[in-house]
């Protein structure tokens, strides 16, 4: 028995999968509150292991009951001030200019404190939150560029998308207009999206990449390299970066394998006219290496943690010109491949 379902909307192929989640009365619960309560347990279960159903399981109770709680509390969360973005710098590394900085999530829970992505986003993903959760990452990224703006603080912030927003084909408006909403120039915003999310509805991915670039937002691959799709989407996508996967960056100065693969990646970044980042740098000789091998922007814990807005303003007034912690890099220098 096929438990998905085929339909076409307008020009879209779709395909629903559908779980179901199970629980009796009066074996699982004896009331309406519990027996309710049991069947979204059971239906996050289905969903989460992509089973057609599951039946609730009493074993693990208290367990099942947090995670609804958590549930509900992101819920409310994607429409309040919990979440908030930290920025994370992404330094030119032939002139060691700030440039932009990537916007990562981050959820101020009143009873757990703060939690980083991995913390609630798979949480999200299994409650089929994602799209709440980049809404209010995407309007508070735009806020903020565009009172940095404002004070003559001129970025490109970066923020991410999953496959769940790329096959929303009302993406593109809604971020025009939350852009016209704060005279922000599109120019000023970079999406982020990683290689397998051209695997799924592959023509509705690169519908929705292209009326982005229309508007001229800015788009960047993300953990190049990490994944196991075909270069041909390349030819086919605008995109503007290249984000080399942090397992060829860390520790590149050493290993002879990853400084291959990220010469190999500058050269076909650069013969697309793409931009290449290494990511996850995180020590100086690091930086040293993929300064000499061409690469063009850094981004890592060498050069700073994500921050929160304050802190970040903090760290660009500390850290302006960047020259003071990245001694290597000089605008009027050369930066040969020597010793590599």
């Amino acid at each position: 028995m096929d438990d998905r379902s085929h339909f076409n909307v307008e020009t879209i192929h779709s395909t629903v999968r559908t779980s179901i989640g199970i629980a009796l009365f009066p074996e699982h619960a004896a009331s309406e509150v519990d027996l309710l309560q049991h069947t979204e347990v059971a239906l996050l279960r289905a969903t989460s292991t992509g089973s057609r159903y599951e039946f609730y399981e009493a074993v693990g109770t208290d367990s099942g009951r947090s995670r609804l709680v958590l549930i509900e509390e992101l819920r409310l969360a994607t429409m309040s001030e919990q979440l908030v973005c930290y920025f994370q710098p992404k330094v030119e590394l032939a002139t060691g200019r700030v440039v932009g900085a990537e916007a990562l999530v981050r959820w101020e829970h009143p009873r757990l404190g703060l939690l980083g992505p991995d913390d609630f986003l798979p949480l999200a993903r299994e409650a089929q939150l994602l799209g709440a959760v980049f809404q209010r990452v995407l309007r508070v990224a735009v806020e903020q560029s565009a009172e940095w703006m404002s004070r003559g603080v001129s970025l490109k912030i970066a923020v991410n998308l999953t496959v769940t927003d790329l096959l929303d084909i009302d993406l593109p408006r809604r971020v025009e207009q939350l852009l016209q909403l704060h005279s922000l120039a599109p120019s000023a915003l970079v999406v982020e999206v990683t290689e397998e999310a051209f695997m799924a509805e592959p023509e509705t991915v690169r519908n929705t990449l292209l009326s982005l670039h229309e508007l001229g937002i800015g788009l960047s691959i993300d953990d190049f390299g990490s994944g196991y799709s075909s270069l041909a989407y390349l030819r086919s996508i605008p995109a503007d970066e290249l984000k080399l996967d942090r397992s060829f960056v860390t520790g590149i100065a050493s290993d002879s394998f990853n400084r291959s693969v990220a010469i190999a990646v500058v050269g076909l970044a650069h013969s697309l006219g793409m931009r290449l980042v290494g990511e996850g740098v995180e020590s100086e000789a690091d930086a040293e290496t993929l300064a000499a091998l061409g690469c063009d922007l850094a981004q890592g814990y060498y050069l700073s943690q994500p921050l929160s807005a304050v802190a970040f303003e903090q760290w660009l007034l500390v850290n302006s010109p960047f020259t003071a912690i990245l001694p290597f890099v000089s605008p009027s220098a050369g930066i040969t491949g020597a010793g590599i």
